[in-house]
């Protein structure tokens, strides 16, 4: 995490300083994964298929405007994110 740490370090810095202030104060409160509770949507295949078709981020602005590159392929980052749920214990252990 060394790397993404120096990383994301450098693009703050070339930040105008209005901006940088505006990002710590956003950031200032901790920020707190919540476990999943019965008030959840539940996390199967159809609810998935939906938030899919419904949600989708492109990166070709932060490419364009930041020269930004994703550190993860699209593949690895959803193994990544899989592994951090089980890790979390969002869906339970298996």
């Amino acid at each position: 995490f060394g790397a993404l740490r120096r990383l994301a370090l450098a693009r703050f810095e070339r930040l105008t300083p209005e901006s940088q202030v505006r990002l710590r104060a956003r950031l200032q409160w901790p920020l707190r994964v919540k476990p999943a509770c019965r008030t959840d949507p539940p996390l199967d295949d159809r609810y998935v298929k939906v938030q899919v078709r419904r949600v989708f981020h492109r990166t070709d602005k932060l490419r364009e405007t930041f020269g930004w590159t994703p550190p993860l392929s699209y593949e690895r980052g959803l193994e990544t994110t899989a592994e951090w749920i089980r890790f979390a214990g969002i869906l339970g252990r298996s």
